[in-house]
């Protein structure tokens, strides 16, 4: 979220996985909101925990109505109906000669369909982050049109 926005503190930031444990909504140009969930993929909490914080955000997907696009790290939308775009962060941690077969293990992994968007991203040099802005512009406007 920082780095997606360009603020540095916009959201705290934590070594432990698993500190975001409700939602978080940031006005965006006084257009549309963004929402950080928790992320309990990799969370260091009891299984209780992080089945709540899943139900709270299974909840919260599939009732908002608001809702038009969404931004996740990993896996759980591959079998909803709802518009995504996969976001494979921290990109600039391989060699560019790595980076095309661990896009295709991803995808191969998630069983993404080839049509959907998945995004090399880096906060730390930049990369992707238009390409990122670029398509929940798209999609805020496709939703706007309907």
């Amino acid at each position: 979220m920082n780095s997606l926005f360009g603020r540095k503190a916009l959201v705290k930031v934590s070594s432990t996985p698993g500190k975001t444990q409700r939602l978080n909504y940031f006005l965006v140009n006084d257009r549309f909101h963004v929402v950080d969930l928790p992320g309990y993929g990799f969370a260091q909490a009891p299984d209780s925990v992080r089945d709540q914080w899943r139900g709270m955000m299974q909840e919260y997907l599939r009732t908002r109505r608001q809702l038009v696009g969404i931004v996740q790290l990993v896996k759980w939308l591959r079998g909803e109906e709802l518009s995504f775009c996969l976001v494979a962060s921290k990109i600039d941690k391989l060699s560019q000669n790595k980076r095309a077969p661990a896009l295709r293990a991803i995808t191969d992994a998630l069983q993404v369909p080839g049509t959907q968007p998945l995004v090399p991203y880096s906060s730390q040099t930049g990369e992707g982050r238009v390409a990122l802005l670029a398509w929940m512009s798209d999609t805020l406007e496709a939703a706007s049109e309907k």
